[in-house]
C-alpha cells in the first residue's frame, strides 16, 4: 500500500482516492486466451422404429381367388438314356465306380463300412425292434378293414396296390360300394392331364397324363368286381 501511496505522491487513503479519480482511463488491448480442452464425441444411438400394431378384421363378404394353369407343362417324363462309353452303371456307384483315384475310392468304401458299424448304429436297438412280416400285415388289413376311417376308399386303395386277395373277405354290398367309388375315380380322370390322390398319407396318386396313363387300371378293376 505504501508503494502505491509513493507513486501517487500521497500519504493517506483519502488523498489517494482523490488523485485516482482525476486520472483519465486508458484503453488496454487484451490478448485472447486459448484453453485446450479434450474433444468428446457423443455416441449416436439410432432411434428404434415403432412397432406397428397389427389388427385383424373379418369381412362379411367372402373373397375367393383361383389360379389355373396347364399342369402338362410340369411333366418330367422318365426316360432311360442309352448306355454310352464311359458311363458307370448304377450298381457300380455304390462303391465309387465313378471315382478315378483309387485312394479316394477306398476312402469312400471305408466311410460306408464305418457308417454301417456299431459306432454309428445302435445294433442292440435294431435287433430288439420287432418288424411285422408283410403277410401278417396283409392278414390284419383283410380282417380289420372296417376299422379304417373311410373303409371303402381304403379297400379300393388296397386292391389297387396289393392285388385282389382282399376281395374274398368283402360282402356283396361292400363290393358294390367299392365299384361305385372306383367309377367315380374313373370319371374324375376323364380329363387329359388329371390326377387323383388315393392316399395323402402314403402319397399315392393315379393319373391320366403322358407317361402315366393309369385310367385303364381302374377300368380293369371295375370289370373284375362286376364279373364276380
Amino acid at each position: 500500500m505504501n508503494g502505491l501511496f509513493a507513486k501517487l505522491g500521497v500519504d493517506n487513503m483519502d488523498d489517494a482516492i482523490r488523485v485516482i479519480s482525476k486520472i483519465d482511463p486508458a484503453v488496454v488491448s487484451a490478448e485472447p486466451v486459448f484453453t485446450c480442452m479434450p474433444l468428446v464425441y457423443a455416441e449416436f444411438v439410432p432411434e428404434k422404429p415403432k412397432k406397428t400394431k397389427k389388427s385383424v378384421r373379418f369381412s362379411d363378404s367372402i373373397k375367393e381367388k383361383t389360379f389355373e394353369e396347364d399342369r402338362s407343362e410340369k411333366i418330367c417324363v422318365k426316360e432311360y438314356l442309352p448306355f454310352t462309353e464311359g458311363d458307370v452303371p448304377e450298381y457300380g456307384c455304390r462303391y465309387g465306380g465313378y471315382i478315378d483315384d483309387t485312394s479316394e475310392r477306398m476312402t469312400l468304401v471305408s466311410n460306408g463300412r464305418f457308417n454301417q458299424g456299431s459306432k454309428v448304429n445302435d445294433q442292440e436297438q435294431r435287433e430288439s425292434v420287432k418288424v411285422t412280416p408283410s403277410e401278417d400285415k396283409k392278414q390284419y388289413v383283410m380282417e380289420n378293414y372296417l376299422e379304417a376311417p373311410n373303409p371303402v376308399p381304403y379297400v379300393c386303395e388296397v386292391m389297387l396296390l396289393d392285388g385282389n386277395e382282399i376281395i374274398k373277405h368283402l360282402s356283396e354290398e361292400f363290393i358294390i360300394d367299392c365299384v361305385m367309388h372306383l367309377m367315380e375315380l374313373y370319371n374324375d380322370l376323364e380329363e387329359e392331364g388329371s390326377v387323383v390322390t388315393l392316399s395323402y398319407k402314403q402319397g399315392v396318386t393315379i393319373s391320366n397324363k403322358p407317361g402315366k396313363r393309369q385310367r385303364g387300371i381302374l377300368k380293369s378293376k371295375i370289370e373284375k368286381l362286376t364279373n364276380m
